[in-house]
């Protein structure tokens, strides 16, 4: 296993401003696989919140394995393709806009399945930097908070009658 020495080394190239190229933040199950099938992939164990940010930062895509986060959408925030998977009942697809996110579906789903799409991601340097731009292009698209605010505002204006909107308007002084 990776275990205590490499988490020495993953923290220690932090300390220094380095980083291997991929890095999984905790364990579960697919720890054996992805140590068998892909390099540079180091398991830190659970993290606190600061710290989670803190190791995303120092990586070069982000693996969900199951069900949506609130992180997926950090993590593209954060200009991170992600590799994902979806056993149904949730629609990533609203923020693969630009090709950042490959989804896997039912079979694919496994401890070698993730793998082979790390290494299918991370082996095309091309293709890693196509989907960083495009995770970029869908956080400044979706998930600016400004934007989010306008969007908002506009679907209320056109959902609500103009009345109720002026007296709600009025109402809160501004």
């Amino acid at each position: 296993t990776v275990g205590h020495a490499a988490k020495k080394d993953w923290n220690a190239g932090m300390a220094a401003g380095t980083s291997p190229s991929i890095c999984a933040l905790a364990g579960g199950g697919y720890q054996g696989a992805f140590q068998r099938n892909t390099g540079g992939v180091w398991f830190v164990g659970w993290q606190e919140r600061r710290d989670v940010y803190r190791h995303m930062a120092a990586c070069d895509l982000a693996v969900f394995p199951a069900s949506q986060s609130i992180l997926w959408q950090q993590a593209i925030s954060m200009g991170l393709p992600l590799i994902v998977g979806d056993s149904g009942g949730q629609d990533v697809t609203y923020l693969n806009g630009h090709d950042n996110i490959v989804i896997l579906r039912g079979q694919e789903i496994s401890s070698e399945g993730l793998a082979r799409a790390i290494r299918d991601v991370t082996a095309d340097g091309a293709r890693l930097r196509r989907m960083r731009a495009g995770a970029r292009q869908v956080s400044d698209e979706l998930l600016d908070w400004n934007r989010l605010i306008l969007r908002t505002t506009r679907f209320n204006e056109e959902s609500a009658p103009a009345s109720a909107v002026d007296s709600r308007w009025r109402a809160s002084g501004r």
